[in-house]
């Protein structure tokens, strides 16, 4: 079964972690706490708060009262108590609007990529969700140490690589 959460208001920088790792994160800093629980019973995921009463909505279906105030420590705490490392899959959503990234025809994202990336880049990814290209840019082993470095220890499929769809 697939690692899925729902988050409130006071965890946003941990739901952007979780998505980075690329778990499946509902995330809205305006939600309010009836639609927290809904969503947790209706989809069957873990709600993660700071809020000890939002716990004890009826229509929670799992719910875990993230104790740490510090993003990276709340972070590890998840990862440590849902013993989810493994399931990891880093960078195969989107962190804007948690969508999961697919890969792009090479034509179209040689269209839309800019100019000095057309000369060497020949993998692209979109998010189906708000339409954003991405690709191994620059920035990739920096992201790639971030994950490293918030993980703590070895994520996603546990022989050292990546998993076959990640960015």
């Amino acid at each position: 079964e697939p690692w899925r959460f729902v988050l409130d208001c006071h965890l946003g920088r941990l739901a952007k972690h979780l998505r980075l790792l690329g778990f499946d994160v509902l995330y809205e800093n305006t939600a309010e706490d009836g639609w927290l629980a809904e969503v947790s019973a209706k989809d069957g995921r873990w709600l993660l708060t700071r809020d000890k009463a939002l716990l004890f909505r009826s229509a929670v279906f799992r719910g875990y009262l993230v104790r740490s105030p510090q993003p990276r420590d709340q972070l590890s705490e998840v990862l440590a108590r849902h013993d989810c490392r493994r399931a990891a899959r880093p960078l195969s959503r989107c962190l804007l609007c948690n969508a999961e990234l697919t890969r792009e025809d090479l034509d179209k994202g040689l269209e839309e990529a800019p100019p000095k990336t057309r000369a060497w880049c020949r993998e692209f990814w979109r998010c189906p969700g708000c339409g954003k290209l991405f690709w191994k840019g620059s920035h990739f082993d920096r992201l790639m140490q971030i994950v490293s470095a918030m993980s703590g220890e070895q994520c996603g499929d546990g022989e050292g690589g990546m998993p076959p769809r990640i960015l």
